[in-house]
């Protein structure tokens, strides 16, 4: 089975597609990189291409894990994907559940509790790959742009996720969006794991470390990677098999609250202090109540934009064309 959808020629999407389908592999789950791989790009006319991918299932959210290893794999699978698209310059700009697909398809007459057995039976042989897709938000920049300092006008950022990250909050008036994917992420893996934290602990220094505050120590994709490869190596054959209940309890706290860390071992938590995202500042939290009713975001984004404008009249100060490049030139 495959799929195909149709994207208008001279776009950022075709311009990632035509490049998806010269990196991207679907010869063996032991290279899959991370994304649903493009198959074949066929061009219709100058005006429109289509381009064929496998035809995979929407990741469910909450979907029924039975062992701690299962609820890595997935972790593995998104984190190796985002990190595959920086690497390439690309920024996805809207890394959500809807975005994220399943290699497994079943035929819809397919009764479900066999359909859930042969899904569990993929599991357990380690087959199930789960790929990031969807790029029309998405933006391919040039070699010579920094992904560690491309920066955007903050309204790019509401075209994606409403879960929104720290980077949003606070009436800013630009922000760095391979940095947000970042966190989005992070804050995908906590919705989705917060309850599995105790039975998996590293999940606790890698969240923090995606969604801090402090852009400047947030991890990068590929350093998030190599944090969770590092730690999962550490962990026993008994600690991966641990059964997950299949009543999972509900978790009320956000994750912004940093309360992930209340239930883990002393040891675990004094070793990786320095990951731990402390509670934001009492002005810090004042500052997002204020900025939680629409016209307390707009008064202090508008402030910002006249202290910007100020500062430029008086210093002379323009940020660089590279750093505010915006989508239609990127190319």
């Amino acid at each position: 089975h495959v799929a195909i959808k149709l994207v208008v020629m001279g776009t950022q999407e075709a311009k990632i597609i035509e490049f998806m389908k010269k990196v991207t592999s679907q010869t063996d789950v032991d290279s899959f990189e991370g994304v649903v791989p493009v198959l074949d790009v066929l061009h219709y006319d100058e005006n429109y291409l289509f381009f064929v991918t496998p035809r995979w299932t929407h990741y469910e959210p909450n979907t029924r894990y039975d062992v701690v290893d299962q609820v890595l794999e997935f972790v593995h699978c998104m984190l190796k994907g985002l990190s595959f698209l920086h690497e390439n310059n690309i920024v996805h700009k809207d890394i959500a559940r809807h975005n994220i697909l399943m290699n497994y398809l079943a035929a819809d007459d397919y009764p479900y509790e066999r359909d859930y057995c042969f899904r569990e039976s993929l599991r357990f042989q380690c087959l199930i790959r789960y790929g990031i897709f969807d790029f029309n938000l998405s933006i391919k920049l040039p070699p010579f742009v920094k992904s560690s300092t491309y920066r955007l006008p903050i309204d790019y950022a509401f075209e994606g996720p409403r879960s929104e990250p720290f980077d949003c909050l606070h009436g800013e008036l630009d922000y760095r969006p391979f940095a947000y994917d970042v966190a989005c992420l992070g804050i995908l893996f906590y919705e989705e794991f917060a309850d599995i934290i105790p039975l998996a602990p590293l999940l606790a220094p890698l969240i923090d470390k995606m969604v801090t505050l402090d852009i400047d120590r947030r991890f990068t994709a590929s350093q998030a990677l190599e944090f969770f490869l590092r730690l999962r190596s550490e962990m026993s054959e008994e600690e991966l098999k641990k059964r997950i209940p299949r009543d999972r309890p509900d978790v009320t706290a956000g994750w912004d609250e940093f309360r992930r860390w209340d239930s883990l071992p002393c040891g675990f938590i004094q070793r990786w202090a320095a990951y731990r995202e402390p509670r934001p500042s009492l002005p810090r939290r004042l500052l997002r109540a204020f900025c939680r009713h629409h016209w307390g975001w707009n008064t202090v984004h508008y402030i910002r934009l006249i202290l910007r404008w100020v500062h430029g009249s008086v210093f002379f100060w323009r940020p660089s064309p590279s750093t505010l490049l915006l989508p239609h030139d990127a190319h």
